[in-house]
């Protein structure tokens, strides 16, 4: 397989109202449209002359309406994809927010009416069944449904065993994809094409630093908020605040987290990387390193919270990603699902990761390889499919603000302190880094790993002062990219 790299689109979604069929037939990719595409693309301003049964109101749309010929269309996931709502008129005395859920119900029956098409309830599959089901049922040569919304690793499976087709060879000229993204946007490019897209929305897991106001408070330690808001909130402000909060008297600590994924956000702020897009080992990139040498500061100056009962344990995911529940870190590791629904025994806001000196695009967090929406091979027709799922996520007609109001950030508004906390963590989710270091994995000397476990060690050894950085990085250069090289066949 020639060298290919990858390059990951900003762009955040938590859940994807979209569309597959399953009357699909292995016709090819584009025969059978009647060669009608979309007006430039102006991010869902479009319209449509009147539809009938409109009264002769211009409805919105974001293509020319055209005939599908009475098409049912249907997705395949591992959860439900296309909401009650959907289907079924809203009940506003049960509704949650009654304008939304009424706006997806109207907007179903619009692209109903004006595009000629029926919709069917999702194809549900164990997770583990998803990616076997759809492979079979592609060398047989037909198709599982006319979309399959496939998680991360999934996605590279697919385009390495040519399950599903790019969107090059759909997507019509004038798509909203192709120019203001109001709706829809790519999520994974790889070998310069996208291969997966999704609704074009806020993302509430986001990584950021949850922040103990009441440690902050009684270590008399600056408020990383105020530093944030103050445009002063750098690294060695950071490290200034847990050096400040960490009291052996106190019991308190400056941070908690799994060490390797401190270090991985710290790379993220640093604008480094663990493989780069051209896929090579990145922990060995300048601004890789400086990120770890500065990092490693937090645990050779005692500031991490560890385990007093097993001191030299950096290893332990569970405890570690869980031990700011206890109160006695000023700041942690922070995903918002990860919060809980019981209310949080202290006072506590939320702060983005500060960016380091070499940081040159604002990106604050890694994230990997995003669930997303893809088109398999031998869908009929996959151009009137793509059509579809962008009218369908375009819900919101010309009203873009109802796309914060709406899932994820309406239903987390109760989960974090304030309103101003909610905006903060909402343009966060913009400032990402995507790394697809966390969806490499493989075998070093018969053992299964992966790719980004390294970090473990890298923190083992900052940890213990068994070796330095370069030294470490060095040492484990050969066999990862001996990994990554293997996971892409090269």
């Amino acid at each position: 397989m020639k060298k290919m790299f990858l390059v990951m689109s900003v762009v955040f979604v938590f859940i994807v109202f979209a569309a597959c069929g399953g009357d699909s037939e292995p016709t090819g990719n584009n025969e059978g449209t009647n060669g009608q595409t979309g007006t430039e693309g102006t991010g869902g301003t479009q319209t449509a002359g009147p539809s009938e049964g409109t009264n002769n109101e211009v409805e919105f749309s974001v293509h020319p309406p055209r005939d599908m010929g009475g098409r049912t269309i249907q997705i395949a996931s591992w959860f439900p994809i296309l909401p009650d709502v959907f289907f079924e008129e809203p009940d506003p005395a049960t509704s949650l927010n009654y304008h939304i859920d009424r706006r997806i119900y109207e907007n179903a029956r619009r692209i109903e009416r004006q595009f000629n098409v029926n919709f069917a309830r999702d194809i549900v599959l164990p997770f583990d069944d998803l990616l076997p089901v759809l492979t079979s049922h592609v060398m047989a040569g037909d198709t599982l449904a006319d979309m399959v919304f496939l998680p991360g690793v999934a996605q590279l499976s697919a385009v390495l065993g040519d399950l599903i087709v790019p969107v090059s060879s759909f997507a019509p000229a004038g798509s909203d994809i192709l120019g203001a993204q109001s709706y829809v946007a790519p999520r994974m490019e790889l070998d310069g094409e996208i291969w997966s897209f999704d609704r074009n929305t806020l993302d509430a897991n986001t990584w950021m630093f949850g922040v103990n106001l009441d440690v902050i408070n009684n270590t008399g330690a600056p408020n990383p908020v105020d530093l944030y808001n103050a445009g002063e909130w750098t690294w060695d402000a950071m490290l200034d605040v847990m050096r400040r909060a960490t009291s052996a008297t106190a019991g308190t600590f400056g941070v908690s987290g799994p060490p390797g994924e401190i270090l991985r956000q710290m790379i993220a702020s640093n604008d480094g990387a663990m493989v780069t897009e051209d896929l090579e080992y990145g922990f060995g990139l300048p601004r890789s390193l400086e990120a770890l040498e500065f990092a490693s500061q937090i645990f050779t100056e005692g500031l991490w919270h560890y385990n007093p009962a097993n001191p030299s344990d950096t290893g332990d995911f569970q405890r570690h990603f869980y031990s700011w529940q206890d109160g006695s870190s000023a700041m942690w590791l922070m995903v918002p699902w990860a919060l809980g629904d019981d209310p949080i025994p202290f006072n506590w806001d939320a702060v983005p990761f500060p960016t380091g000196p070499s940081n040159y695009t604002g990106a604050t967090w890694f994230s990997g390889i995003r669930e997303a929406m893809t088109i398999p091979r031998h869908v009929r027709n996959p151009e009137d499919v793509f059509i579809i799922f962008e009218e369908i996520a375009a819900w919101p007609w010309l009203e873009l603000d109802l796309i914060e109001e709406e899932h994820p950030f309406g239903g987390w508004r109760t989960t974090f302190p304030t309103e101003e906390t909610v905006q903060r963590v909402a343009r966060n989710s913009g400032n990402v880094r995507f790394d697809m270091g966390g969806d490499i994995d493989g075998f070093i000397d018969g053992n299964y790993a992966g790719y980004a476990w390294i970090l473990g060690a890298f923190a083992s050894h900052m940890w213990n002062e068994t070796a330095t950085i370069a030294e470490t990085v060095e040492a484990e250069r050969p066999a990862r990219q001996e990994m990554i090289d293997n996971f892409f066949r090269r």
